[in-house]
């Protein structure tokens, strides 16, 4: 074997660790590789600010649903879109009650918000996916269940 051919080897390992690392911190670490199963609906009312929005806790799927409420996942250190978290921060305050600000930061108030929607809805959200602690962060077991709740339709299996 000559020089030649062991740098090749060298490079060829060292290029397929790469893609392995990346693919488990991407997938394993991050969860982005997951499939997203749900519900495509979204809320086509606008408010005046020009953002969909949740006019009551009862919505009618056929009339208002269309896409997808919230599209993207939302967390700590995430590139998280602003209208995405103007709306995360809405449906929380719509629908569970809360006192946040819409100011599309996710902060922490928004994190124990989130962590208390997800507790609230422990046994869909955290125990199917063998959690035991709210994350503070939209996975897609979350991103399911406030598109469903948002839209008033049910999971997708």
């Amino acid at each position: 074997m000559t020089a030649r051919t062991g740098a090749i080897i060298v490079l060829a390992l060292f290029l397929m660790w790469s893609v392995v690392s990346w693919y488990w911190y991407t997938c394993g670490v991050r969860g982005f590789c997951f499939e997203f199963n749900v519900p495509n609906v979204m809320l086509v009312s606008v408010s005046h600010t020009g953002l969909p929005f949740i006019e009551s806790n009862y919505i009618d799927v056929e009339k208002v649903c269309a896409h997808a409420y919230i599209t993207e996942l939302i967390g700590v250190n995430y590139r998280n879109s602003f209208f995405e978290v103007k709306k995360l921060e809405h449906f929380l305050n719509v629908t569970q009650g809360e006192d946040l600000a819409e100011d599309g930061l996710f902060g922490i108030s928004d994190i124990r918000a989130l962590q208390r929607f997800q507790w609230k809805y422990r046994d869909l959200i955290l125990f199917p996916n063998n959690l035991i602690y709210p994350s503070g962060h939209i996975d897609n077991a979350t991103l399911a269940h406030i598109n469903a709740i948002a839209c008033n339709a049910r999971l997708v299996d």
